[in-house]
Parts: structure tokens; C-alpha cells; sequence
């Protein structure tokens, strides 16, 4: 597991690409050390840039799909 650090980027897209090279990592060394790999996702417009370069054949993993659990959490606001 990767110790928590802060880093500083240029921009949105940046910081898009960081968090997507980061997941990838993190998913990547959980499912060669343990063969599973979990993670919850926010939902949103905010980390929306990182799920779409997730979902790129750039940084597509076949066995992320197979051997992943992806959570999402969506929000549902109540009528009134």
C-alpha cells in the first residue's frame, strides 16, 4: 500500500491523470500481492475526469474487472 503523501499539480487535468496513475498502481499491486482489489468512488461531477481516463483503453486493466469490486456512493436527495 502506498503511503498517503500530498502532491501539488498544475491543473484539474493534472490532477485528473495523477489520481488515475495512482488508482491504477494501487490496484495493480493489490491484486498481484492479495488478487483482489476494492475501491469506493465518489460520485459526482468533481472526480468525473478521473473515471473517464479509468475507463480509457489507456488505463484499462482486464484484470481490475475480473478481479476488482468497484463501490459507488450516489447521493439522492429527498424531495420537499
Amino acid at each position: 500500500m502506498q503511503e498517503p503523501s500530498n502532491q501539488v499539480v498544475a491543473d484539474a487535468d493534472a490532477m485528473a491523470v495523477t489520481a488515475a496513475q495512482r488508482i491504477i498502481q494501487s490496484a495493480d499491486a493489490a491484486i498481484e500481492a492479495h488478487g483482489l482489489f476494492s475501491i469506493a468512488l465518489s460520485g459526482g461531477n468533481t472526480p468525473k475526469p478521473v473515471y473517464e481516463l479509468l475507463a480509457s483503453p489507456q488505463y484499462s486493466r482486464p484484470s481490475i474487472g475480473r478481479d476488482g469490486d468497484l463501490f459507488w456512493r450516489r447521493a439522492l436527495r429527498a424531495a420537499g
